[in-house]
């Protein structure tokens, strides 16, 4: 990645800042586990979201889907026939090492070079269960070992992926199927647990020579979601709207406030091209522009800040996947709760 522009800020600010985006990431999370909050609303969503009416995409986007399948599978053949492991690193775990080495290291050659590895390595068979690398990243978290957990995080969103690239559609297995938004959701879920260990360690000074890998490592796992197809269209775009988000927050804490911006902005923009007129009634839209209110805040943009505040909380109001009215009544309070922080941060 690029050296990524940064909005200079005074020290008296730090603070206030790391506080505004911990609230955003406390928003984001909370509405997006209501959204999808229990089994019954995710099979409601799967079976009901199909309509062209409700969602809108450029026409190559459908029909090159097959042959972007292709190339997915075709590319992680080539890299797999380009893998080399020694004898000494013939283990998931080891090639985890060698990875965090370079990164602690602050070797970023040695780091682009061999971060890529071990996901390669779970492609030789017989494969492990996704359900086993995302235990051995628990047990990492568990175990104190934080960089090591995110990128085991990531071994799994690619086995997700290599599971289901070439899933058959659902004209070919029957309407019901959701294994592959089951997949979407694995990976989210990957996301949502390296942001929360890259906010378990943000001030703690030893790991800082970590913080610039989270985000490259949180792209890859975006990627890999996006290469998932045969899924419910509406909800792929929701899960990669929030996955987004969560990236915009990462961008954030490193002080990476221009990209913060574009992420946000991307998300919005995305969510309005393809929802059009019914995009409001979305939460993440309602979200999305509480992202790109902060954002635009700590640019020291406070009339458009306001403004997009005030807009998220009443496209928050008008949403309509919250599981009950009480859920939307207490989300709303706590996004005017965060409009009036950023208010005075504008002060």
């Amino acid at each position: 990645m690029t050296e990524c522009a940064q909005v200079q800020q005074r020290p008296s600010e730090d603070s206030d800042m790391s506080g505004l985006l911990d609230g955003l990431y406390s928003l984001i999370d909370d509405v997006n586990q209501l959204s999808l909050q229990t089994k019954e609303n995710l099979t409601n969503i799967i079976h009901q979201t199909s309509s062209d009416d409700d969602i809108s995409s450029d026409d190559s986007e459908a029909e090159d889907e097959v042959t972007q399948q292709q190339e997915t599978m075709e590319d992680l053949q080539n890299e797999m026939s380009q893998l080399e492991i020694s004898e000494e690193a013939s283990t998931l775990e080891t090639l985890i090492l060698i990875v965090e080495h370079y990164a602690k290291a602050g070797d970023t050659d040695g780091f682009q070079k061999n971060v890529r590895r071990p996901d390669l390595w779970l492609m030789t068979l017989p494969r492990p269960k996704v359900s086993d690398i995302t235990r051995m990243a628990d047990n990492l978290v568990g175990q104190n070992f934080p960089f090591r957990a995110a990128l085991m995080y990531k071994c799994a969103c690619t086995l997700y992926k290599y599971e289901y690239v070439h899933y058959p559609s659902a004209d070919e297995v029957g309407s019901d199927t959701i294994i592959p938004n089951v997949a979407l959701r694995g990976i989210e879920e990957c996301m949502k647990n390296v942001l929360k260990i890259m906010l378990s360690i943000f001030e703690k000074d030893e790991y800082e020579i970590y913080f610039p890998h989270f985000v490259p490592i949180a792209y890859d796992m975006l990627t890999n979601l996006r290469e998932i197809h045969h899924t419910d269209r509406k909800l792929k775009a929701d899960i990669e709207m929030w996955g987004m988000l969560y990236i915009a927050v990462m961008h954030g804490k490193l002080k990476q406030v221009t990209e913060m911006h574009d992420v946000a902005d991307t998300v919005v923009e995305t969510i309005l091209r393809r929802f059009k007129s019914k995009a409001r009634r979305r939460s993440v839209y309602g979200i999305g522009l509480l992202a790109l209110s902060t954002s635009q805040c700590l640019q020291n943009k406070r009339s458009e800040g306001s403004e997009s505040s005030g807009e998220a909380i009443k496209s928050l109001q008008d949403a309509e996947d919250f599981p009950t009215w009480d859920d939307k009544v207490r989300i709303v309070e706590k996004a005017g709760k965060y409009f009036e922080d950023i208010e005075k941060l504008n002060a």
